[in-house]
């Protein structure tokens, strides 16, 4: 990408890289440390001062928003990824205790996906916006299930796989049937068993 080939005006690329560091709660000095390009370099691109914009500088920042630089030029773009972005951008405007708690708190923030962020800011407190502390636990569950897969997927790389797809499909059933139509008492029972029989199995199984 040369500098001269740039998909968006100056402006529309200053308000891309000030809207993707706000919305993971970073200030300036965050972004410096994380894509090594300078504070001025970086408060002058924000401002739309620059008007010509190396492609390395828009490399770092996009490898420090842990995206593509074509992603952050916006290449690419159809009506659907754009219905998302305007999406998540009102997500963020009705939540903006996730943000505040995003910096004050960046450590519980760290290594997020865009889903991630899409997934807190879409959610609602019992009156409306997520209160800081709402903000807090919704994150933490959204860590909490974030290693939980983490360690399954560990698990599916071990001789245990075929015991935890076992145990999770016969989970995935119970949740399938609970939600459709509560099950009978017997089928419930039978669930239950199948699962306890699966369980002592783990020790059984010799390591490959």
């Amino acid at each position: 990408m040369t500098d001269e080939h740039l998909s968006l005006s100056v402006t529309e690329l200053a308000a891309r890289v000030r809207r993707e560091r706000m919305h993971r709660g970073w200030d300036v000095v965050e972004l410096e440390r994380r894509s090594g390009i300078g504070r001025t370099t970086l408060y002058h691109l924000e401002k739309g001062h620059t008007q010509r914009v190396r492609s390395s500088t828009l490399a770092a920042i996009a490898r420090a928003f842990e995206m593509e630089a074509g992603q952050l030029m916006g290449a690419g773009d159809d009506p659907r990824a754009v219905e998302r972005r305007l999406s998540a951008e009102f997500d963020r405007a009705t939540n903006p205790a996730v943000a505040e708690v995003a910096r004050e708190r960046p450590e519980v923030f760290e290594g997020w996906t865009q889903d991630d962020w899409e997934e807190i800011n879409s959610q609602f407190g019992v009156g409306g916006q997520l209160t800081p502390l709402g903000a807090l636990k919704a994150a933490e569950a959204i860590n909490e299930k974030r290693e939980t897969v983490r360690q399954l997927q560990v698990v599916l790389e071990t001789h245990l796989r075929e015991v935890a797809r076992e145990v999770i499909e016969t989970f995935y059933r119970m949740v399938q049937a609970t939600s459709a139509n509560a099950p009978s008492a017997a089928a419930m029972k039978e669930m239950a068993d199948r699962l306890g029989q699966q369980l002592p199995a783990v020790g059984d199984r010799p390591a490959r």
